[in-house]
């Protein structure tokens, strides 16, 4: 058998150059990336990270909207229907500003949080249809949750 030698570039010093999928895209001479290169995808001129995070957001604004006219026109509470409206609301201010990119996505964020965290406790205190400990679950998953997404929204703010 004949065994053929492995191609490979090395660098000064003797370590192997990484392969050419993973090296960066090369650069026009005025520093920006060439057109159509990336090191992330993107849609529409967002980070797909960005895109999922609003239509993610769209779906959870369009079942609270759906609950809260559930509540409203059946026979549910209207103390839970406005909960449900006002998550629905916040919700659709928080996938316009992060479509966008509005620096207001972080009121937006917050407002949406709150009002998630406020529908548990209502649905567990005043209505007494869910256990206190899920409700109390479900508010620190949610605190946890936005803000982590409340520090990477605005680092990501603070780069534009």
């Amino acid at each position: 058998m004949v065994q053929r030698e492995a191609r490979s570039e090395s660098r000064p010093g003797g370590t192997p150059a990484p392969p050419a999928h993973m090296r960066p895209a090369p650069e026009r001479p005025d520093g920006e990336p060439e057109p159509g290169r990336s090191d992330e995808p993107h849609v529409g001129g967002r980070p797909l990270w960005q895109v999922f995070l609003v239509l993610l957001t769209v779906a959870f604004t369009l079942r609270a909207g759906a609950v809260a006219a559930a509540a409203l026109v059946g026979s549910g509470s209207a103390v839970l229907g406005a909960a449900y409206g006002f998550q629905a609301i916040a919700g659709l201010a928080t996938a316009v500003a992060l479509w966008r990119g509005a620096a207001w996505v972080l009121g937006a964020l917050i407002a949406l949080a709150a009002g998630v965290v406020a529908t548990a406790f209502v649905e567990s205190l005043v209505l007494g249809v869910r256990p206190f400990v899920t409700a109390l679950s479900e508010a620190l998953v949610v605190a946890v949750s936005a803000g982590a997404l409340f520090f990477v929204l605005r680092r990501e703010l603070a780069d534009r």
